[in-house]
Parts: C-alpha cells; sequence; structure tokens
C-alpha cells in the first residue's frame, strides 16, 4: 500500500482538483493527524424562552427541552451550553452583525462592526493550509439597505467580518457553492456545464483510476463511498440549479424558488463535503437573515412569518408556532452532525475531528436581550472535548465559549473580546 500525504489531492483536465477523505494509506504521513474543523450555524429571531430550550437539570443525565428534541438521536454526540450572557447589543440586525465579534456594532445605522467575527480570527490561523481559508454561506440574500427607522439591514445579513467594516459574502446557491470547492473552473468543463450527465469526477478519471491501483481494499471501497456522495450532491445542486431557469424577462420572488429545505440540505451537505476533503476547516450557515420575512408554513400550525412570529409575547399560538421553527432548525442540525458521526477518518469519525456549533442572535425575539444565549456545539474537537453534557455557565460570557472552540481547533489565542476565560 502506498504512503500518502494527508494533502493529496486528484487533478484533472480544466484546472480541476478534488481533495481526498482521510485514507489508511495516509496514516504514516507526517501530515496524518487529522486537523479539526469548525462550524458556526445560525438561525434568526431568537429560539424562543427558556423552558422551551433550557434543560432543566445539569450534567449528563438531563432532558432535552421541547425546542431541542429533535437532538434526542444525537444526545450524546452534542452540549448544551447555557447561562452565556453578551453585553446588550441591541434590534435585531445589531445582535446578528455583531454576534461572533461578541460585541454591539458602534452605530445600528452603519454597516459596520467593532472587529473581526471568531469565525475569520480562527480561519487565519487555522484555514491557511486549505483550499479556502473559510467557507461562508447562506440561503437568503443579504439586505444592504437602511430601513424605516433607519437602522442598517447591512448588519442583519452578514454574520461573518474579515475586519471592522468588511463583511464576508456568502454563497446563496447550492450550485455556486459547490463550485467554489474546486479549483481554477474553466469554460467547458464539468463544473461550467448544465448538463446534469455530466461530472466532475469525469474530468478525475485517469487520476482516480491510478491512485486506486496503489490503493488497499478498504482505502478503495472509501474512495468510491466518497465519489457516489459527491456525484449525488451534484445531481442535486445542478437539479436545483436547472429547475430555477425561467423565460426571458420572468422574474419569481427568492421564496418561491426551489424547495428551502432542500436547498437547506444541499448547503449542510456541501460543508460536510469541504470538511471530509479537507478543502476548508472553517464554516458558517445562516439559515435566514436575521429579522427574516420567510414563511415555514410546511411546519404544523406554521401561517406567518418567522419574525413576526418570533414577537410572540405571551400568545401562545405564536408561541407554540415559534417552537415549531425552531424544532425544525435543530432537526437540520442534528441531521448534519449524524451525517458527520457516520464518516470515518483515522480510528475516529469526522464529527470527531469537529467542533459544529449551532446559535442565535437572541433566546427570545420580542426581548432583544442576549442574557441566556442558545448554543449547542457538537463534535469532540481532535479528542479534547467530552459530550452529552448539559453545561450551565451561570452568567460567564458567551466569548468564552467562542475563545475555547477556537483553542480546541489550536488557535494560539490568550484572549478574545475582553475575555481571556476560555470554556469548551
Amino acid at each position: 500500500m502506498k504512503k500518502m500525504n494527508r494533502r493529496t489531492v486528484l487533478r484533472g483536465a480544466g484546472g480541476i482538483t478534488l481533495g481526498l477523505p482521510f485514507l489508511d494509506a495516509m496514516s504514516a504521513s507526517s501530515f496524518s493527524k487529522s486537523p479539526v474543523r469548525l462550524a458556526y450555524l445560525y438561525m434568526p429571531n431568537g429560539v424562543g424562552p427558556a423552558k422551551s430550550w433550557n434543560p432543566k437539570t445539569e450534567g449528563k443525565d438531563y432532558k432535552l427541552a421541547a425546542a431541542t428534541s429533535p437532538l434526542e438521536p444525537i444526545k450524546n454526540l452534542v452540549n448544551v451550553h447555557t447561562g452565556l450572557n453578551l453585553k446588550q447589543m441591541g434590534t435585531h440586525h445589531t445582535t446578528t452583525g455583531g454576534l461572533l465579534s461578541c460585541q454591539r456594532p458602534p452605530s445600528p445605522k452603519e454597516a459596520r462592526v467593532q472587529r473581526a467575527s471568531i469565525d475569520q480570527v480562527v480561519a487565519k490561523q487555522i484555514g491557511q493550509d486549505s483550499f479556502l481559508p473559510s467557507l461562508e454561506l447562506s440561503i437568503e440574500p443579504a439586505s444592504i439597505k437602511v430601513d424605516s427607522s433607519g437602522l442598517n439591514e447591512t448588519l442583519g445579513g452578514y454574520l461573518s467580518w474579515s475586519s471592522p467594516t468588511t463583511p464576508v459574502p456568502r454563497e446563496i446557491n447550492p450550485n455556486s457553492a459547490f463550485r467554489r470547492l474546486f479549483k481554477d473552473m474553466k469554460k467547458g468543463s464539468a463544473l461550467s456545464s448544465t448538463d446534469i450527465n455530466k461530472s466532475v469526477l469525469d474530468y478525475l478519471k485517469d487520476d482516480a483510476n491510478s491512485l486506486k491501483r496503489v490503493l488497499g481494499r478498504a482505502d478503495k471501497s472509501k474512495v468510491d463511498e466518497y465519489f457516489y456522495s459527491v456525484r449525488q450532491i451534484e445531481r442535486r445542486v445542478n437539479k436545483m440549479s436547472q429547475s430555477q431557469k425561467l423565460p426571458s424577462g420572468v422574474k419569481v420572488p427568492p421564496k418561491n424558488i426551489g424547495d428551502i429545505r432542500e436547498r437547506i440540505n444541499a448547503m449542510m451537505d456541501i460543508i460536510i463535503l469541504a470538511f471530509q476533503t479537507d478543502r476548508t476547516r472553517v464554516a458558517s450557515f445562516m439559515f435566514a437573515n436575521d429579522s427574516s420575512q420567510r414563511n415555514y408554513s410546511f411546519l404544523p400550525g406554521v401561517n406567518s412569518n418567522h419574525h413576526a412570529i418570533s414577537h410572540y409575547d405571551g400568545n401562545p399560538q405564536k408561541l407554540k408556532q415559534q417552537i415549531e421553527i425552531t424544532k425544525y432548525f435543530v432537526s437540520c442540525y442534528a441531521a448534519m452532525v449524524k451525517k458527520m458521526s457516520e464518516i470515518p477518518e483515522g480510528e475516529g469519525t469526522l464529527l470527531d475531528n469537529s467542533l459544529v456549533f449551532f446559535t442565535s442572535n437572541l433566546k427570545e425575539g420580542h426581548k432583544h436581550s442576549q442574557a441566556d444565549m442558545p448554543a449547542l456545539v457538537a463534535g469532540e474537537g481532535g479528542g479534547k472535548v467530552k459530550t452529552g453534557y448539559h453545561h450551565n455557565h451561570k452568567g460567564k460570557q458567551y466569548a468564552s465559549l467562542m475563545l475555547g472552540m477556537a483553542k480546541t481547533a489550536g488557535c494560539k489565542m490568550g484572549s478574545f473580546a475582553n475575555t481571556n476565560n476560555a470554556i469548551i
């Protein structure tokens, strides 16, 4: 069996390259130790009241609350963090813009924050050895206008900031996000084609066949399974892209383009693929923009837009709808975690070598408060984290968890956002 470098990629015509999953042949490489990946997943408008989110007891033997009940099948793979506070950050827009910076933006009327977001700080340290330092995804375009009350909606459309004045663009189309995982796309290549019968794998066939000739049986099986998963994602994003083509001059509102559930699932699978092949080690995904008006009417009992529902303020019908929406996003997160836990990597799994974070900009949308922020963290971070617990931090800073995740991933950081107390 040939010894391989962890950074080995397949190369094909048109400058296309494809990273490989961790193989047994890489175990003797100087780069054999799997890197820790960080994913930051965000839902807008808050998750609902503490009684529907916070477990009643701490430690290992806790019972999930209603809004986090979809975690039950993967409960042993995730930690629930409660009691984390942010200083008052203002309205919906400002809390999103400053969320991963852990500090209130200077002004709700300007498109700027206090510092680079933690994902971009991490990307500068651990992302430089991968093809993409970081990957930013969403499923709806960011608003860059000032609303009727003078608030700059740009703050609510971007989670990642590379500097105080520079939001990081997000990919909102699964097809475009898929293409970003490959290098030097050229006209006429598989990636620039709209023919669903063509595949990027066709351009890598010769290199792939040469590789498989020197691999052991187990590695050949891993490569075949990996190619199958790549092709399945490729088919899905191509179909979505084709279904969105319209006659010239015809425009359809974004809410009517494609099935939102399919787009979310595709984006999350793309993050998994990017981590599996080490194309990036840092990713962020916004399920929707802050103050999103999206209507999740495919959920039981939901009949209004999310932002309006999040301002339930004692209305039992709206509160029930809020919990259903939160459960949906948590179920998407749980599905991603489960998939990552089933992908072998080294002596463990892809999830074992990752930290997958889930949060919102608020606990309750109508209160606009950052006390007791919602936070879930799945994965062992390369064996450094024990999972399956509820941790109540009793007023510690939200930034402490951001710092703890960064340090677990190998970042050399003494402090972040005025805290040097790292927790994980």
